[in-house]
């Protein structure tokens, strides 16, 4: 008798994954085959490739460059990307692609991490799904993770079975779900990054489609769209912002809708794009299962994101405009990229997709529009400051050309050491400045116009355009005119003149220079 046997005899209290494994060994030394019964098995499980496939050739190559390794590098590939930017259709399509080159099975699971109205898949669950397909009885699986995982990778070993892990939560789930044998394709789509998966991961970060890709896309899945105008079909496009899930939902409209012309769907889609619904699709769907699995702190913070009047934010401003400290705003912003709601477009630079910008506006719009307004104040407060302190040292802090400061000084602002670090401040800010100041003429804060004017200045004389900058101080001299701040004057009249002069206009530069002199002494 085995020791096996005789602990099992002894009555030995174990757990449920002990005594699974003991029982085990014990049917092995005494020569038992514990084996199911014969099962029917699933040897195909992938959901249908879409006819309507478009692009994707960049990505396409680096999956299939996976296969073409040796064993030993790995057969891992994680697709991420932001909601409906089309990653499992990317993967199913891989799959069918490949699918000859692994010929004993080929699975799909759907792990359900963003599934509305569904709770993400726990391992376990997933393992006795994936074991019940390939033949395991479901009397027979093993009570606990470690036995599930074990005997998943026993029954994958020297199969060469391609797997395709849709909609994962993060690594920790995806782990134990790997068959752990380089003779397999293993396919991962997520929202998130799974930093955390082991071996030599092939990332795939999806992004959106190109414009005439996104064209060829509505096309395809609307074919009477061939009758319209290119430039038609590119303008609602363009509305969508190129994301396919968008793309579809518009294409699918379309179709229903015979008597609509493309001209209907485009004004439809202004004003309603997020909620256009078909059966249980909505871009604004997509997005609200990625808002609500966020905690009320980062809630919070990803909706004031959607204030910001310009497309891109650092620390420094998100800081700001949530009014919470520098860490924990670097925090917030790397979590939300983390769920793919951001996207660095630089070096803690993060910008957002034109749809999720719009749904996080729409989500901030339903709250009091007291927060939002002492958002922007803080916001608006930030870029006057910071770009005050890069006027001065952009001008050699003259007194005519002082950067004008708010009332209220930033918690954190970046530190501008010279000349160079100003000037590279002033260019990578520029788009967010002159928006700031676009939002103020539009809500009539002609302060706000006088100040940021002033601030951008060294920066218009600089980069240009100075046609640009001619119009601008048109407008930041009407605002000082309608507030009757004479210094006000004196500093845009100064500015004006001096661009004329760059220009040749010097008639107009004289008679501005000097009035801004008058202003100044009387």
């Amino acid at each position: 008798m085995t020791a096996w046997v005789r602990v099992l005899e002894a009555g030995e209290a174990l757990s449920g994954e002990e005594a699974w494994q003991v029982a085990m060994l014990a049917a092995r030394d005494a020569q038992i085959q514990l084996a199911p019964p014969a099962l029917l098995q699933v040897r195909f499980s992938l959901l249908p490739d879409t006819a309507a496939f478009t692009g994707r050739d960049k990505e396409l190559d680096r999956i299939t460059t996976v296969v073409k390794r040796a064993a030993a590098a790995g057969r891992l590939v994680a697709i991420d990307g932001m909601p409906g930017i089309g990653k499992t259709t990317l993967a199913i399509h891989a799959a069918h692609v490949l699918k000859d080159q692994f010929p004993d099975r080929q699975l799909f699971i759907n792990l359900q991490a963003h599934t509305p109205g569904q709770e993400p898949l726990t391992p376990e669950a997933a393992l006795a799904e994936l074991l019940t397909a390939i033949g395991v009885e479901a009397s027979y699986l093993p009570p606990g993770l470690p036995g599930r995982t074990a005997l998943w990778r026993d029954r994958m070993a020297r199969q060469r079975a391609l797997l395709v892990l849709d909609n994962a939560a993060g690594s920790a789930q995806v782990i134990p779900l790997l068959p752990g044998s380089d003779s397999c394709l293993v396919l991962v789509t997520s929202r998130r990054h799974l930093g955390d998966l082991p071996g030599a991961v092939v990332p795939v970060l999806l992004e959106v489609l190109a414009p005439a890709e996104a064209r060829e896309l509505f096309v395809r899945l609307a074919p009477r769209a061939t009758a319209d105008p290119a430039e038609a079909v590119t303008e609602l496009v363009q509305l969508t912002g190129c994301l396919p899930l968008a793309i579809s939902l518009l294409a699918r409209v379309y179709a229903r809708q015979p008597s609509w012309s493309l001209a209907d769907l485009t004004a439809e889609t202004r004003t309603s794009l997020l909620t256009v619904v078909v059966e249980k699709d909505s871009v604004a769907a997509a997005f609200d299962v990625s808002y609500r699995q966020l905690n009320r702190r980062q809630q919070r913070f990803f909706r004031l994101l959607g204030l910001h009047p310009g497309v891109t934010i650092d620390p420094y401003a998100a800081a700001a405009l949530a009014g919470v400290s520098l860490r924990e705003a670097s925090r917030h912003l790397d979590e939300l990229q983390g769920e793919s709601l951001l996207i660095q477009v630089g070096y803690l630079r993060y910008g957002m997709h034109d749809l999720i910008r719009r749904y996080a506006r729409d989500r901030a719009a339903a709250g009091p529009a007291v927060g939002r307004n002492q958002a922007l104040e803080r916001l608006l407060d930030y870029y006057q400051y910071a770009s005050a302190l890069a006027e001065d040292l952009l001008t050699r802090h003259t007194h005519a050309t002082a950067g004008t400061m708010p009332a209220s000084v930033p918690a954190a602002v970046p530190s501008l050491t010279g000349h160079d670090h100003a000037t590279g401040w002033a260019r990578t800010e520029r788009t967010n400045l002159l928006a700031c100041l676009d939002h103020a003429t539009r809500t009539g804060r002609h302060d706000r116009v006088i100040a940021l004017t002033a601030n951008v200045a060294a920066l218009l004389r600089l980069d240009g355009p100075w046609a640009d900058a001619l119009a601008r101080y048109a407008t930041a001299l009407r605002a000082a005119q309608h507030l009757g701040d004479r210094p006000g004057q004196a500093r845009i009249l100064s500015e004006l003149g001096t661009v004329q002069r760059f220009t040749g206009d010097y008639r107009d530069a004289v008679e501005n220079l000097n009035e801004a002199l008058h202003h100044l002494v009387t």
